[in-house]
């Protein structure tokens, strides 16, 4: 029997980009399952469409508005009822070449997790919002791409809840061994303005402080 594979999301106020992404990523995967941080722009509304008109499984739940997405990963992960998780952010999308191999890639017993490419395109407007002539948009690709562990066997996963933990992937939970992950050249194409950055930055500014301040005290795992 193929194994299956959920698509994962967490998500606030993505009402201008849910819709392409939604559409883009359906046909590939068998589940969906999506957190919603309290968006107030018509998000939740957007997702509830979706569920409706859906022919695979279609979660969604609304958590606290915590600021950050790791609270609503793990909770999120245990809703799914697939073989595997991908997850995903409504600002990337994951070239086709990746999906059209996906379900071949998870028929693999020795792998519980693959490593995927996340290339950053920062969006420029060259004119201001008050310019009555057409703004352009300049893309800046950052010259780095940075390894991220995106699709995982999901009877092996755990979400850490501290701000930009990425997934664990183990076997046995106790012993500190090597995850048994395989890392690809698939891309995902992770796609914001420079002020949405700039917004991210500031926010994530005192949760980050804090999780710093906990481990040095030793109340929380340095992950």
């Amino acid at each position: 029997m193929a194994s299956t594979i959920g698509l994962m999301m967490v998500v606030r106020n993505e009402a201008t980009r849910i819709k392409n992404f939604l559409d883009y990523t359906l046909p590939f995967v068998d589940a969906v399952c999506v957190a919603d941080q309290q968006s107030d722009d018509g998000t939740w509304e957007i997702l509830q469409e979706y569920q409706k008109n859906s022919k695979i499984p279609f979660d969604i739940w609304q958590d606290k508005m915590h600021g950050y997405s790791e609270p609503s990963k793990q909770a999120c992960a245990d809703r799914l009822n697939t073989d595997w998780i991908l997850y995903l952010d409504p600002d990337e999308i994951a070239e086709q070449t990746f999906f059209e191999k996906m379900h071949e890639l998870v028929e693999n017993p020795d792998v519980d997790g693959y490593w995927l490419k996340r290339q950053n395109v920062f969006l420029v407007r060259i004119y201001g919002e008050n310019t009555p002539i057409e703004p352009k948009v300049l893309n800046v690709v950052h010259p780095a791409k940075d390894d991220q562990l995106r699709l995982t066997r999901k009877k092996y996963s755990m979400f850490p809840p501290q701000i930009h933990c990425r997934v664990r992937v183990r076997r046995n939970p106790e012993e500190d061994g090597k995850q048994r992950t395989e890392h690809t050249e698939y891309t995902i194409i992770h796609q914001k303005t420079l002020q949405e950055q700039f917004d991210d930055d500031k926010r994530y500014e005192e949760p980050v402080r804090e999780v710093q301040e906990q481990i040095e005290k030793g109340t929380a795992k340095n992950w």
